[in-house]
């Protein structure tokens, strides 16, 4: 007696699966419980273990990997020794089912589907929650339906092509780092899943699995692209916060059709988080469109266009951003050159002030050789002591000067040195430091124009001190020269 195992799977969920089966009593019994059990261990995939039972009689046999012959001619024979006036025997087989290399066996995808229907999407989440967020991926074996249907998460697939598709989300950690700090999400703790989680990539055939995954979709997308959101059993609410506020609690459950909804909604988050450096950017933008283009305020009635307008705001905003971070280089250019335009001007204004202060002293030389020729009519007895001192006394006072030029100078470097770091200060809060350093370069731009001006200085400085070094030798010489001409003079006379 052959029987279709398939058609009596009475349950399944991801840790265990029933079937049962109702043989009528009669000579070919023994025979008949065999050949079901049979069929059954065949069945079975090595990852899981089986227990056979008789509730009626309180029987049963656990059968792991090897056939035990034995112990099931034992079950059977208790069986039909207890039987006295039964018509039929019933014989119930529990499957429990264990996840060996990310791989989990699916024995019938309809009743599985009805298992999943049955729960509500938050019971849903939490159910994988509990058995899968451990793990990278799961592949579900099909042991008895055929096909090939995915997300990035989970694999439904015959065993045959588990390892010929393999898509993985290596940023899954700061994708919902991300949500956590962009959104508000009331079960956040317990729900670390991603839209990519359950959005088929490719579909299967089965209407009611789809829709399941569509509402789970659904439902987890807008908690990664709402300001607010929940959900509480089939209930999901969520607020978003545009150029206007649009609020909802809808029952998951009540579309008529999920699909388009969630394929826009797992579209936008897509969008919105595949890069995420911009993230929030990106997520602003979309609660702005979303927030004028939801007809009457509802979820329900999104536009499948919708992603057409986020994008273009967001080309706009580029734009506009673009214009802008034109103008804060400029202003950056701008700065640098009134930097530098300062820095060129201490170094002329030092320099003017050398030569302003030797000119004034021999301003003065000449205008006492003047003077002197024009009162005694020779060029004699130009230096005398008294011209020597004050000469002296006038270089003193031109060190003197130096002295506080350099001051003046290193009190301006100083001031714009602060100017520029408060620049730098400012524009890190508008500009990405990297970037500013970038612009900048580095400081090389201020660097190099300090160092110019360092030298500038340094040479009018030693400059300055050698002329002042030799007046100062050739007024001594002078004014000694003086004298002893005037010694001797005395003498003579």
């Amino acid at each position: 007696m052959n029987i279709g195992i398939n058609k009596l799977i009475s349950y399944e969920d991801h840790i265990q699966m029933k079937l049962k089966t109702c043989l009528p009593v009669n000579d070919e019994l023994s025979d008949t419980i065999t050949n079901f059990i049979v069929q059954v261990f065949h069945l079975k995939n090595k990852r899981d273990s089986l227990i056979v039972s008789n509730e009626l009689f309180g029987f049963d046999i656990k059968i792991r990997d090897d056939f035990d012959e034995d112990s099931i001619n034992t079950f059977i024979s208790d069986i039909i020794s207890s039987i006295d006036n039964e018509y039929e025997v019933i014989v119930d087989c529990i499957f429990y089912k264990k996840i060996v290399e990310n791989t989990l066996s699916l024995y019938s995808l309809e009743k599985y589907g009805q298992y999943l229907q049955s729960l509500s999407i938050e019971n849903i989440i939490g159910k994988y929650n509990e058995s899968f967020i451990d793990f990278e991926y799961i592949i579900f074996d099909l042991i008895i339906d055929d096909g090939c249907f995915y997300t990035k998460k989970f694999y439904f697939m015959n065993s045959d092509n588990k390892n010929k598709i393999r898509i993985m989300i290596d940023d899954r950690a700061e994708i919902i780092d991300k949500r956590d700090n962009l959104c508000n999400f009331v079960g956040a703790i317990k729900n670390n899943y991603l839209p990519d989680d359950f959005y088929f990539l490719k579909k299967t055939n089965d209407i009611e699995i789809n829709r399941i995954f569509d509402r789970l979709t659904l439902a987890v997308s807008l908690t990664y692209i709402s300001n607010i959101s929940n959900i509480n059993g089939d209930e999901v609410s969520y607020k978003i916060e545009g150029y206007k506020t649009v609020k909802e609690i809808f029952d998951v459950k009540s579309f008529d059709e999920y699909s388009e909804v969630s394929s826009t909604l797992w579209e936008i988050y897509d969008w919105v988080y595949s890069n995420l450096n911009n993230v929030s950017d990106k997520i602003g933008i979309a609660r702005n469109i979303l927030s004028l283009n939801l007809k009457n305020n509802t979820i329900k009635d999104i536009d499948r266009s919708v992603l057409g307008s986020i994008r273009s705001g967001y080309d706009i905003y580029l734009k506009e951003n673009a214009a802008r971070y034109i103008e804060v280089m400029n202003q950056q250019l701008i700065f640098i050159n009134d930097i530098n335009a300062s820095i060129q001007k201490l170094a002329l204004d030092f320099s003017h002030k050398f030569r302003n202060n030797f000119i004034g002293f021999f301003s003065f030389i000449f205008t006492t050789i003047i003077i002197n020729v024009i009162s005694t009519g020779t060029i004699n007895n130009i230096f005398t002591y008294e011209i020597t001192m004050i000469c002296i006394v006038m270089l003193i006072i031109s060190i003197v000067y130096l002295y506080f030029s350099l001051f003046e100078s290193n009190l301006s470097v100083e001031r714009i040195k602060k100017q520029y770091d408060r620049n730098k200060s400012f524009y890190k809060l508008i500009l990405d430091e990297q970037d500013l350093t970038r612009i900048l370069n580095n400081d090389s731009y201020y660097n190099e124009d300090r160092q110019y001006l360092d030298r500038y200085v340094k040479k009018y400085k030693w400059m300055w001190i050698i002329v002042v070094v030799i007046l100062l030798v050739f007024l001594i010489l002078v004014g000694t020269f003086v004298k002893v001409e005037s010694i001797h003079y005395i003498l003579s006379g």
